[in-house]
């Protein structure tokens, strides 16, 4: 047997029945009635974050990671991170690095941030530098030939059907 509640939802009012055991929970009729009650309001207060109070997963300025294999040092609150090689070639050279630029390690070491070994070029050079590479040149080509097999092979494939040579239109 249910009871008849009305919703206490802004501008709603309508009748719903509720059973008992829930007389005092049930405030409104639906989900959307509910956040339309709760919009702008604060859930819980003691669980937030008061002045002063900082994530769990705060660091300090000066802090180091490590993403993609670059170290990169926290610089200024909140989340400001930069790449410990761009600080240590603006830091020798006395300017910042050039918009559009990077820098490239000539021994290749990720973690070497020895001024010396670190080279600032436009994005353009630094793709024909890494075209030029040995290893990546082997690489292409090796996907190179698979591509064409992988051709040739369906190819083959449309021309034999079931042992019997299929030829093209035309022919």
């Amino acid at each position: 047997m249910g009871v008849l509640k009305s919703c206490e939802g802004p501008g709603c009012h309508r009748v719903m029945v509720v059973r008992p055991s829930l007389l005092r929970r049930k405030r409104y009729c639906s989900k959307a009635c509910a956040r339309r009650a709760w919009k702008g309001q604060r859930r819980l207060p003691a669980t937030e974050f008061r002045p002063g109070n900082r994530l769990q997963s705060w660091v300090p300025v000066g802090t180091e990671r490590v993403r993609k294999g670059y170290v990169e040092i926290k610089v200024a609150e909140p989340n400001v991170w930069r790449r410990r090689g761009h600080l240590a070639w603006e830091r020798a050279h006395r300017r910042p690095l050039p918009s559009g630029w990077v820098i490239r390690r000539q021994d290749g070491d990720m973690a070497n941030d020895d001024p010396s070994n670190l080279d600032a070029i436009s994005r353009a050079e630094n793709f024909r530098r890494q075209r030029l590479a040995p290893a990546v040149e082997r690489r292409r080509l090796s996907r190179l030939r698979a591509a064409s097999h992988r051709r040739w092979e369906r190819w083959r494939k449309q021309v034999t059907l079931g042992g019997q040579i299929r030829l093209p239109h035309g022919g």
